[in-house]
């Protein structure tokens, strides 16, 4: 082949390569698409063999910038959602972890509906937890998997001390000081059934309880609460369901400093009120046959833990201005020394009576324990820990301080979720809400 003749077939095809793109991009403006380049080339290669290099432009319809999560209505996608959240920095009197149904988003327009015909939305259960803010006793509530903290009841009751939710996070046991700032009120309440995707706020209904009511304790299918009322020169407890109805004195004693937890429906446990100066003594009271048992007893800065089956207790000793946590074998009567140190008020059982989730001060000063930590004097930064009560094996879940750079979180009041895949738990520090994804 002669060098004219190549210099001409080169020109040729020149030619023609420049004419198909001219071809390509004067389709691509008709189509008036900013892929369209990519789209011409599919028709004119059908086989699909062709790998577009320009990709399309994000769908205009979808919010948030994000992709690979679904996003409604300028709310996060669910990737963006961190295992360790920040839910709230309301300063919060009590939680729940509740699962609440909720509308579906995105759903698809129904079309050639029969005249007449209702079609029923799809919903979804989802974990959420529900909280009760100090300063007006605002009800709220947020998903675990959306950043949209909403009121539930708007109604005010200013400066909540504690509360303490019941009937599986429908009703609440209010607590705070009366104008006279020395009375303990305390007033529960129901909250009605939210509308699904509605905006009204129900009202909040209730009365109020005895006063002056020292200490109470849910009972753990949220139904009923077990209080604490002076009487005379002693003490009597008292089982009522939670709107204060139906009431059973079941405990009295001559001993008046009792902190309760209903253990389960057969056991409540009383442990004398702590300090590292006193003996502390942990008792068990039947229910049914109001049987008083001592448990354990002679333990300086006793503050206690008991598993959901009540066969093991979880239980702190305060000795020179130190804490030694261990486990007690309520069936056996033998104790384990736990690893950690830390108190049992910063920890809470999974159902199986085996895990235990606390948070553990990455650094505890010496101190009389737990009553600097009671006091405020002390305050923690804290690690979220598992332990395993069978084996003994204790397993770090999370740093609060290294995840959150230096950010310090003092654990009181963990809660699992019903599928125990969520922890949540409030910081002592300034009783805001976090949470924390275990799975």
């Amino acid at each position: 082949m002669s060098k004219q003749t190549l210099t001409t077939i080169i020109i040729i095809l020149v030619a023609l390569t420049a004419g198909f793109f001219s071809y390509v991009y004067y389709q691509s403006r008709q189509s008036g698409q900013a892929g369209g380049i990519v789209e011409v080339i599919k028709n004119i290669f059908p086989s699909g063999d062709i790998v577009p290099v320009i990709t399309p432009p994000p769908d205009p319809s979808t919010t948030g910038g994000e992709t690979g999560g679904e996003t409604t209505g300028g709310e996060l996608p669910v990737a963006a959602i961190p295992r360790l959240r920040h839910i709230s920095t309301l300063h919060i009197a009590g939680l729940i972890p509740v699962e609440r149904e909720r509308l579906l988003t995105n759903q698809p327009i129904i079309e050639n509906t029969p005249s007449g015909a209702q079609t029923k939305p799809s919903t979804e259960v989802v974990t959420a937890v529900r909280y009760v803010e100090q300063e007006t006793g605002h009800v709220l509530e947020s998903f675990v998997d959306r950043n949209d903290e909403r009121k539930v009841s708007n109604t005010t009751i200013p400066r909540i001390y504690e509360a303490f939710f019941g009937d599986k996070g429908d009703s609440v046991i209010f607590r705070y000081l009366n104008d006279d700032d020395r009375t303990i009120e305390s007033f529960t309440g129901s909250l009605p059934p939210t509308t699904l995707g509605g905006d009204e706020l129900p009202e909040f209904k209730g009365s109020l309880l005895p006063q002056n009511i020292p200490w109470l304790s849910i009972s753990p299918d949220t139904t009923h609460f077990f209080y604490l009322l002076n009487f005379n020169s002693g003490i009597i407890g008292t089982t009522a369901l939670i709107n204060g109805e139906k009431k059973s004195q079941i405990f009295n004693s001559e001993f008046t400093e009792w902190l309760p937890q209903w253990v389960n429906l057969k056991t409540i446990a009383l442990t004398t009120k702590p300090s590292a100066s006193a003996p502390g003594f942990l008792y068990s009271l039947d229910t049914g046959t109001r049987a008083f048992t001592r448990v354990l007893g002679n333990i300086s800065g006793l503050t206690t833990l008991v598993s959901p089956d009540g066969k093991q207790v979880l239980y702190s000793v305060s000795s020179n201005n130190d804490i030694n946590l261990r486990l007690y074998d309520v069936g056996s009567r033998t104790v384990e020394t736990v690893s950690l140190k830390t108190l049992p008020e910063k920890c809470v059982w999974a159902k199986n009576n085996i895990n235990i989730y606390c948070g553990v001060p990455n650094f505890l000063p010496n101190a009389p324990y737990p009553d600097d930590w009671y006091q405020g004097t002390i305050s923690f930064s804290d690690a979220l820990w598992k332990i395993d009560s069978s084996s003994g094996n204790t397993t770090i879940v999370t740093s609060p301080e290294f995840e959150l750079g230096g950010a310090s979180i003092d654990i009181v009041s963990p809660m699992l979720s019903a599928k125990e895949n969520y922890i949540f738990f409030l910081n002592k520090k300034d009783q805001s809400l976090w949470s924390y994804a275990l799975e």
